[in-house]
Formats: structure tokens, sequence, C-alpha cells
């Protein structure tokens, strides 16, 4: 797999651009946490369990683009392009208008028939017919199904995200963490977390008997963000947006808790404080 850097003489061979424009994310909410938008040129990673948002949150994000007269590649290996058409229909997009006037490309390709060379190679060709400014990978999962042990996994990504830096291209790679409620790491087995500037996580928040859907910014690569929970909802013809109160945190002392290290924290009781020494 060819990713040599010097075959772009004239991108910077940093992967940090000279100065630092922002990619407005198209999501409601969202902007203002990163303080306008994703750096342009930076990789984030969505994280969360099957059907919490990631590819919604994806087409937002490449919809903003073509909105703004930027291009954007969406590879699926979930989904064919006319599902996704279907799907981005929901949520007030018409894709097959931007896929139409050449504005998005939506490249499907099942993992099942997938040589690791190929793709990599048909993924350079595509940014380059399209003039690419910004992709969205979904999912990562996909890859896992073809790519093994997890240390060739990570090399790939690191491949890909190599290559989009190079490009300066703005890109999100979603990927499907199995745990449905808390996460024991942010990316699972195939341990990427520090080739991404950015890493949300997205899962459901059991309150009472009703699963809400909370955001957390994990990472935010030289920014200053906030990390607490935000709920968001995913909304008919107008897709996901965060809202604009957090999740409410309890303002008490460490000490009213058992339980901080396993990170299960337990409030104590009146009476075992009353207990104490």
């Amino acid at each position: 797999m060819d990713t040599d850097a010097d075959r772009h003489p004239d991108e910077n061979k940093s992967g940090t651009p000279a100065e630092s424009p922002r990619a407005a994310t198209g999501i409601e909410g969202l902007d203002d946490l990163f303080h306008g938008g994703y750096f342009v040129g930076s990789t984030t990673l969505v994280a969360g369990i099957s059907g919490v948002g990631k590819s919604v949150m994806g087409l937002q994000f490449l919809a903003e683009g073509a909105r703004r007269g930027e291009r954007g590649l969406m590879v699926t290996l979930d989904e064919a392009q006319d599902r996704i058409i279907r799907n981005a229909a929901t949520i007030g997009i018409d894709l097959r208008r931007e896929i139409e006037r050449g504005m998005i490309d939506v490249w499907y390709e099942s993992p099942q028939e997938m040589e690791v060379d190929r793709h990599f190679g048909e993924l350079e060709s595509r940014l380059e017919r399209l003039k690419a400014q910004r992709v969205v990978v979904d999912s990562l999962a996909g890859y896992g199904q073809m790519i093994s042990p997890s240390t060739y996994m990570r090399d790939f990504v690191h491949a890909v995200v190599g290559l989009m830096r190079r490009r300066q291209l703005t890109s999100v790679f979603n990927h499907e963490n199995p745990e449905m409620l808390g996460m024991s790491t942010m990316t699972g087995a195939i341990a990427v977390s520090s080739l991404m500037d950015n890493i949300l996580l997205l899962n459901w928040v059991e309150l009472a008997d009703t699963f809400r859907l909370g955001l957390t910014i994990g990472k935010a690569r030289a920014m200053p963000t906030s990390r607490v929970t935000y709920e968001c909802e995913i909304v008919d013809g107008r897709g996901l947006h965060v809202l604009p109160r957090a999740v409410p945190a309890p303002n008490l002392p460490f000490a009213r808790y058992y339980g901080l290290l396993s990170r299960a924290p337990e409030r104590r009781s009146p009476e075992t404080e009353a207990d104490r020494p």
C-alpha cells in the first residue's frame, strides 16, 4: 500500500494547515461546542452503538459541506447507495440531488468482496476525481470484517488517516462500539484513538423507563471544550441536534460517593455519612 507523503509535494507534510479555519458540521448545537466546527484537515471519530445517529451525523456533515460549495465523499460499508438516499430524505436531505450535481459521491463496497490494496487505491482515485474536501467513512466496523488481526486494522486506518491529512481533508470516521451502556474503551480493539483529533461518544442514557441520547466530547485536540454530556434528539426532517442544556450532574464532592475508580459511583446514604469518623 503506497502512502508516501512525497507524492503530494505541494501539501503541508506536517498534516497541519498554516491557519486553522473551521468546517461547520451542519449539526445544530455541535458547532458551538467546537467553537465553530472541526478544524479543516482534522480527523474525527464518532463512536457509539448501532442506532444512535452516527450515519445521520455523517450525512448532515456532508450536506452542510455541499451547501457551502465543498464536495464530499461518503464511503459506506454497511448500506447501498439507494438506502443511504432514502435515509437522508427522512432527515430533510435531498442526497440524490447532491449526487447528480456532483457535490457528494456515495461509494458502497461490500466488506466481503473487498481487497485492501485495491480499495485504498480506489479511495485515492475517487478523492482525486471529486476534489473532495470532506469525507465520511461509515463505518470502521466494516473494515474489521476483512482485516485481522487488530494490528493490521490499525495500520490500515493509519494509512487512511495519513491520506486524509496529506490532502487536508476534513474527515469523519464512524465506529460501532458494541457496549450499550457504558464504554470500557472509546475505540475498542482497534485502538486508534491516538490517530484522531476529535472523538465524540454517543450513548444511551437510561433515565427512569426511557433511553435518552447523550453526546460527550471525549477528545478535542488543540481546543478547549466541555466534558459534560449533552442530550441529543433525532427529528424527522431535521436530523440530529444537540439540545442547549447539559444532562445535569449533581454538584457534590467526591466524598459523597463510593466506587469512583470503578467508574460506577454510588451515592453514600445519609446514614453512612453520619457513621463516618
